[in-house]
């Protein structure tokens, strides 16, 4: 029998096969888009280890050291440090023994005794899962180790092993205890869960990591990047160069790995990034060393610096972002290779922080108030001596080397810029907000001045610093404490370099090292900076040897006695000082035989220094700086005054035949301010009363997250 087949399907068979076809065309290639995505990231996670030289004789010498049962016999697997946790350098070894088995250049190249040794140091781990008091190594560091070891070997692990580290990975529980999921530590934990993906081959876990990062990269008033492009952590605490460094890094890395598949970030989270880097970041370093009180307890771990900077920066180059020549000419500087310098002045009103690049010196102010932290103290055997970082600290740096690693050696009562009760039974207390709301700074972006209403336990003062081209000054006013302990303002304590020379009753003289007091002392010049006393003082001066050892200030680190000749140069008020005030002004980049010249040329003119006003002016920039700590009028001079209706900062500087008024609220908490200037003047919200021959500036402040920003007006002044 001839069974005939019909060469012509029915509709619905045809519609029903091409309608699974089309299924299968559709979902083949997603599968297919997936993996070929992982492996990607997998081969840019592993990049940077491949780029290590693998270590032959360490190599040798792990393999003839490991004991049986997979440990080693060297390593101290009981070690309980919360800072430094030696017994983690048994996952160090692994990875080691891993890349030299995998590094397809590498002599070990799939050797099976390597093989052998990493399977059996892994399951010594997996049987005793060792554990850190500090939760950090627990959810952080270990899980990191352990996936990034996974990623690397894949399936040379047994089924069984990979189930316990797994189990270890997935401690990064982005679900955990909300204090552990903010700022850099929620990435930290986020990159361990992208790196889970990887290792298991899920692309849900890799993406949904990836997009809690992405969140995570955002403007905020909580942890992480702020309005000001600053970073915080562990509360409002300035954070740039601590757990900020981590971010900057882990991010802009994350940003990279991601680039080109179906993870990548937007373009806004790119942006966000760069901004972050480019307008806060890179101006709190000089060359190649951080303005450590950006630090916060990492000041007192050895061999800082700013290179962390080249790393992040290189990552956002890598994919074409926006502001690449401006990340370029940052590497350079970093590298300290020919570059356009940074000029300008920056404040931080989110932070209560102030900085002034000048290409050829650096200086900062950093403070605290109602709404920030002063420290986050001793953790884990860091930062015991930290506590008084943000009482006013003034780094100053010319070559770039004056505080590299000088911390051993430090007497924490004498930070730069502070003034701080000399209080021999002083510790170190943790999360302690400043007292006041008046702190503040105004900024025009090239100049700048900051105001600190400090108090702290028995003492208080107002302080102000004002930063203009060639020199800074620094005011104290107000300056009381019912405390018998003697109190301190310090100029500067840094290393010694070269000479110290001081000037006194028109005669200099270079002192010899030694422990002294200057009777009538007009200026000292040491390294390239001239510091001028502008008011009578007791001063004091040491520019001999300090000892010092860094366990001293951090549990973990040696206990090395190190021996080094410091300078160190301060004001002293004496015991229960009342309505105290100070004066000084700060030249960088300045010969000892040049300092009597510029004394006389007079630029600076100090116009006030009291409770209610501090106000200076630069007469060759036609700047007056001025902080009001109530409404009231100051007269600049013949033909210009100023009166405001409010306490606030401001900045008035003549240019040609304009003005421009620069203002701030260090309160946060105002809507406007009326500011009248003598004459006529036109511009935004300018009115002239003929009558008196004044004009009033009714100045709209910013708010919310904006607060004590400054606000800038361009006036012309019509005669």
């Amino acid at each position: 029998m001839i069974i005939r087949i019909k060469t012509k399907p029915k509709v619905k068979t045809v519609s029903l096969i091409a309608f699974m076809l089309i299924c299968l065309t559709n979902h083949n290639p997603l599968k297919s888009n997936d993996m070929k995505d992982l492996q990607v990231l997998k081969k840019r996670v592993l990049e940077p280890f491949f780029k290590k030289e693998i270590q032959k004789e360490k190599i040798k010498k792990y393999l003839k050291n490991q004991l049986t049962d997979g440990s080693w016999k060297d390593l101290n697997y009981k070690h309980k440090s919360p800072f430094i946790w030696k017994t983690s350098h048994h996952l160090g070894r692994i990875m080691k023994l891993g890349l030299a088995y995998k590094h397809p250049d590498s002599p070990f190249k799939g050797d099976r005794k390597v093989k052998a040794s990493i399977l059996k140091g892994m399951d010594y781990w997996l049987q005793h899962d060792f554990k850190n008091s500090n939760w950090w190594w627990n959810i952080i560091d270990i899980p990191r180790r352990i996936s990034e070891i996974g990623i690397l070997m894949g399936d040379d692990f047994s089924k069984n092993q990979k189930k316990k580290m797994i189990a270890i990975i997935k401690r990064s529980d982005l679900k955990g205890n909300p204090y552990h999921l903010t700022g850099q530590n929620l990435v930290w934990q986020a990159r361990n869960n992208i790196n889970l993906g990887i290792f298991q081959k899920k692309v849900k876990t890799t993406k949904q990591a990836l997009l809690i990062i992405s969140n995570e990269i955002k403007v905020s008033v909580k942890e992480g990047i702020q309005h000001d492009n600053s970073f915080h952590q562990h509360g409002a605490l300035l954070y740039n160069h601590g757990y900020g460094a981590g971010f900057a890094v882990d991010c802009t890395h994350l940003i990279k790995l991601a680039y080109g598949t179906q993870f990548a970030f937007s373009k806004k989270k790119i942006s966000i990034m760069s901004n972050y880097i480019l307008d806060s970041s890179q101006w709190m370093i000089y060359k190649n060393t951080l303005d450590y009180g950006a630090n916060g307890r990492a000041i007192t771990r050895p061999n800082k610096s700013a290179k962390y900077l080249i790393r992040a920066s290189e990552n956002l180059i890598a994919i074409k972002a926006e502001r690449t020549a401006e990340f370029k000419e940052l590497i350079k500087r970093i590298n300290k290779q020919e570059a356009t310098p940074l000029v300008g002045n920056k404040y931080f009103w989110r932070t209560d922080f102030m900085a002034h690049q000048r290409g050829a010196y650096y200086t900062s102010a950093r403070m605290h108030s109602k709404r920030t932290f002063r420290s986050d103290g001793a953790h884990n055997g860091e930062g015991k001596t930290i506590h008084h970082m943000a009482d006013g600290c003034n780094f100053l740096m010319v070559t770039g080397d004056e505080y590299i690693d000088i911390y051993p050696l430090w007497d924490w009562k004498k930070i730069p810029g502070t003034t701080i009760e000399q209080n021999k039974k002083f510790k170190s207390k943790t999360n302690i907000k400043g007292e006041k709301n008046f702190v503040g700074g105004v900024s025009d972006g090239n100049f700048g001045m900051s105001f600190f209403n400090f108090k702290y336990l028995k003492l208080s003062a107002h302080k102000a610093w004002f930063f203009f081209d060639d020199e800074y000054v620094c005011l104290g006013s107000a300056i009381n404490c019912k405390s018998s302990n003697n109190v301190v303002t310090t100029i500067n304590q840094c290393f010694l370099k070269g000479k110290t020379t001081v000037f006194s009753n028109g005669r200099k003289h270079v002192l010899a090292k030694s422990n002294r007091k200057l009777k009538s002392a007009q200026a000292i010049h040491h390294n390239k900076v001239a510091y001028i006393l502008n008011s009578k003082a007791t001063v004091a001066l040491k520019n001999n040897a300090q000892k010092g050892n860094w366990k001293k200030i951090s549990d973990d680190q040696s206990d090395k006695v190190i021996t080094k000749d410091i300078f160190k140069l301060y004001l002293e008020h004496g015991s229960k000082p009342t309505n105290k005030k100070y004066a000084y002004t700060v030249v960088p980049n300045i010969k000892a035989s040049e300092v009597e010249k510029y004394i006389k040329k007079e630029n600076i003119k100090i116009l006030k220094n009291t409770k209610d006003i501090q106000a200076v002016t630069s007469t060759s920039l036609n700047l007056t700086q001025i902080a009001f700590f109530k409404p009231s009028t100051l007269k600049i001079d013949a033909s210009l005054s100023v009166t405001v209706d409010k306490m606030c900062l401001l900045m008035i500087q003549r240019i040609g035949n304009n003005i421009k008024l620069s203002i701030s609220d260090p309160m946060q908490k105002l809507k406007t301010i009326n500011v009248q200037i003598s004459g006529k003047l036109t511009g935004k919200s300018a009115k002239h009363d003929s009558t008196t021959n004044t004009t009033t500036i009714s100045v709209n402040l910013p708010r919310g997250p904006y607060s004590g920003k400054t606000v800038i007006y361009h006036l012309k002044n019509i005669k």
